[in-house]
């Protein structure tokens, strides 16, 4: 199972990252991303963290799944970092989707950017 936690639903996921998704993990779980206060100290940040991660393993451990497990995790990068440190700890996978910019420049400084899916690239130490 692949949980999404990130800004972007799956309702707005193109068709290559859903299929790239369940050819991978089995099946997509949508987690809301959590709304962080930006004046919130690293404490405050961790609490959440500590939240989140329960509901994901949870979510995991009830799913049973015969597919590898993981977590999408995209968003605000402190929670992000600490989240990931916290799940991999747990040996579970954490990535994020990659995607190629596509940039049309058009009248007075107007810029439309396309997001093309490519792949989802775990995070994980350089060795």
């Amino acid at each position: 199972m692949l949980i999404n936690l990130s800004n972007h639903r799956l309702e707005h996921w193109s068709i290559t990252q859903l299929e790239s998704a369940k050819e991978n993990y089995g099946s997509i779980f949508d987690l809301e991303f959590p709304h962080l206060d930006p004046a919130d100290n690293l404490p405050k940040i961790e609490i959440q963290v500590e939240e989140y991660a329960n509901q994901c393993e949870k979510i995991l451990n009830d799913a049973k799944s015969k597919f590898e497990d993981a977590i999408h995790i995209m968003g605000e990068m402190t929670f992000v970092y600490q989240f990931v440190k916290k799940m991999t700890a747990k040996g579970i996978l954490c990535v994020a989707s990659t995607t190629e910019r596509k940039v049309e420049e058009r009248k007075n400084d107007v810029k439309i950017s396309t997001f093309n899916f490519i792949q989802f690239r775990p995070y994980e130490d350089i060795k």
